[in-house]
This record gives structure tokens, C-alpha cells and sequence, in this order.
């Protein structure tokens, strides 16, 4: 739930900064030299109007939301990015503009991501290597879900977890 890692009483740009502020990376995809020059940069990245990161979390849609969350996960250009279920609660055109935006990052900006999720379509689509886990416990490592054990197999066949 992307809202929930927003601070309520800032403004998105604000949320988004603060990583940034922090770390002081040394940005080699948003060579920005100014704050407001890395917000525009994030903005064009993710594919929003920059206007909308002057509004407050609650104040977004789902996706713009979702695409915010990603502008300031991306603002310390990280190597990995952990996402926990980055598509639920998105309705069907959001959800294929987030998988879209998550493929052209992986390959313009060479970030790693680490997906938990349900959705079959969705990790075969972004993954090179699926972890299956069963009960908390890894069962099966493969690759694009083309193998795997027969518990793999049974989900991969329904197309569901």
C-alpha cells in the first residue's frame, strides 16, 4: 500500500526528497544540480506531471500514487528495489503503465528489483530468476517459470498463486 509509506502531512515532492536529502548520492541517471532539477528529472522518469507532487499523498490516485513511491525509490538511484505486491489494489490500465514503467527502468536505469508477488503474468514479465516459497520455506529457484517442482507447476498451470 504505497499511501501508507507517505507522511501524511507532506507533500509528495517533500516524501520524495527526503531520501535524496539524506543520502547525497551521486547521481549518475539524474545528473540534476539543483532539487527542483532531480523533481523534474524523477517526474519525466516515472511519468507524471510534476504538478502533482506538490499535492498531498492522499490526494493522488492509486497509480500516481504508486509512480510516486517509485520516483522516490529511484531518487538515490538504488542497485536493488524490494517491492511487495507494487500492482494490487491498481485498476487494469495503471497496473500495465506500472509494469511498463518498472520494465524501462530495469533497463535504462540497470536497477535490480526483488518482486513479491502473486501475480504469475506480472513476475514472469520482470523476472530473470523466480523464488517459490511454500510456508515461508523456499521450494523451488527457476527460471522465467519455465520448470520447477510439482507445487510450482500447479500454480504456474492455474496462472495463479
Amino acid at each position: 500500500h504505497p499511501l501508507a509509506s507517505f507522511n501524511p502531512e507532506w507533500t509528495v515532492r517533500e516524501s520524495i526528497l527526503e531520501p535524496f536529502r539524506r543520502h547525497r548520492p551521486i547521481l549518475r541517471h539524474f545528473p540534476a544540480t539543483s532539487e527542483e532539477n532531480l523533481i523534474t528529472a524523477l517526474a519525466l522518469a516515472v511519468g507524471v506531471e510534476e504538478r502533482l507532487f506538490d499535492r498531498l499523498p492522499h490526494q493522488l490516485s492509486g497509480g500516481q500514487i504508486q509512480r510516486a513511491a517509485i520516483a522516490r525509490a529511484i531518487s538515490i538511484e538504488p542497485d536493488i528495489i524490494v517491492m511487495d505486491e507494487p500492482t494490487t489494489g491498481l485498476d487494469v490500465v495503471s497496473r500495465a503503465q506500472i509494469i511498463e514503467l518498472l520494465e524501462r527502468l530495469q533497463h535504462t536505469l540497470g536497477v535490480s528489483l526483488v518482486l513479491i508477488s502473486h501475480d504469475i503474468d506480472f513476475i514472469r514479465r520482470l523476472c530473470s530468476e523466480t523464488l517459490v516459497l511454500r510456508d515461508g520455506r523456499a521450494v523451488d529457484l527457476i527460471d522465467r517459470l519455465e520448470s520447477g517442482g510439482a507445487y510450482t507447476q500447479r500454480f504456474v498451470e492455474a496462472g495463479t498463486w
